[in-house]
């Protein structure tokens, strides 16, 4: 099978989003200095084609077409130039070569199961299951360290937690006046998550959730986030074979993806605010927005916020009214604090798994929306 060089591809993206439109002649000639190697004309030709199709079914792109033609006529130069789509997609870091769609799920998967995925609090029956299950988790009582004590009205929680491995124990005693007074029960939450866990997620109300990837890239996503140190094997878990379960690599990961949902939530906000008072989203608003959501919950959204924004504007005679506006410049203020923290405190991190969190950054916090931010440092 011939090889394929996607940095060819590439290359072509990169110049033609950098410096605009360039002739037929013109672009070869910066690909094979970005590339360092020259080209045949029908390979060449043959780049510029596939790029310029508007639809194939087995296209290497993951929009289409990446490039648009201009063609001045017969014997004159023909010009090529980035769709606008794809354009846009670059710019807020979304893959354009399918290729690169699989690094982008792996991260996507990361980020969505670390941020949104809470594991089920699992009830013991007895002191005979309790047992068992630190037996079967391989850890003694005597390594659980308290963590607290709450007392409601019919019952008190006690909290402990195995350090090495994060495992939270938790048991529930039954007080009076309960019916149950003097009864107990033991709960046990394993942290982090397996790839069988994530193919089960059920929660279509939260980003990413139709990632449309099956069971296989999964379990890809996770060797690769894995051979990347930004995720690890839990050395504890339950004795299932081929369940292993995975945690963040560090904590300083982990608090810096909270703080970037944190960011997304404000940015999200902001412009809920806007959509449903102000203005309909942009193009460049709709492709971001839909990369989180998908198409039929983002159409949905849409087709809301115009009715709202409709409403709005004709109860208040096209007037945006001061809540409102304080609502807008509050979200804005937030944005831009958090945005500041997360350079602040997350600067060695940031540093450190750049390919992960730019583009991430780059998804929750949007270009466009940096520009709207008033003084903003960047």
């Amino acid at each position: 099978m011939r090889y394929y060089n996607e940095n060819i591809d590439k290359a072509i993206i990169e110049i033609l989003n950098k410096k605009g439109e360039r002739t037929f002649g013109k672009l070869k000639e910066e690909v094979e200095n970005f590339i360092k190697h020259t080209l045949s004309f029908e390979t060449y030709s043959n780049r510029l084609h596939n790029m310029s199709e508007p639809y194939k079914k087995e296209s290497r792109y993951a929009i289409q077409p990446v490039l648009h033609k201009r063609d001045q006529g017969r014997g004159k130069n023909v010009f090529y130039f980035l769709t606008r789509n794809a354009k846009i997609r670059y710019n807020l870091m979304l893959p354009i070569l399918k290729i690169d769609t699989m690094i982008e799920k792996a991260y996507r998967l990361l980020f969505y199961y670390i941020v949104f995925y809470y594991s089920p609090s699992i009830k013991l029956k007895d002191d005979y299951e309790y047992n068992a299950l630190l037996d079967k988790l391989r850890i003694k009582k005597n390594e659980l360290e308290f963590v607290r004590t709450t007392v409601f009205n019919q019952f008190k929680i006690t909290k402990w937690v195995h350090a090495k491995s994060e495992i939270e124990i938790t048991r529930k005693d039954f007080l009076q006046p309960s019916t149950k007074e003097g009864k107990y029960e033991y709960f046990y939450i394993l942290p982090g998550i397996s790839p069988a866990e994530f193919q089960n997620i059920n929660e279509h109300v939260l980003p990413y959730y139709n990632l449309r990837i099956t069971e296989a890239e999964i379990k890809e996503s996770f060797r690769l986030l894995e051979n990347q140190k930004l995720i690890k094997i839990l050395p504890y878990y339950l004795d299932v074979p081929n369940q292993e379960r995975y945690i963040i690599g560090g904590e300083v990961l982990k608090d810096l993806l909270g703080d970037c949902w944190s960011l997304q939530s404000h940015v999200f906000t902001y412009l809920e605010y806007r959509w449903q008072s102000l203005f309909k989203p942009t193009k460049e608003e709709k492709i971001w927005f839909e990369h989180l959501w998908g198409e039929n919950r983002s159409n949905k959204w849409f087709r809301y916020c115009h009715n709202k924004r409709k409403n709005y504007q004709n109860e208040n005679k096209n007037q945006l009214l001061k809540e409102t506006r304080d609502r807008i410049d509050s979200e804005k203020s937030e944005i831009k604090k958090i945005f500041e923290l997360i350079e602040k405190e997350h600067t060695k991190t940031i540093n450190e798994y750049s390919y992960f969190i730019n583009p991430l950054l780059n998804v929750v916090y949007p270009e466009f929306i940096r520009k709207e931010t008033p003084n903003h440092n960047n």
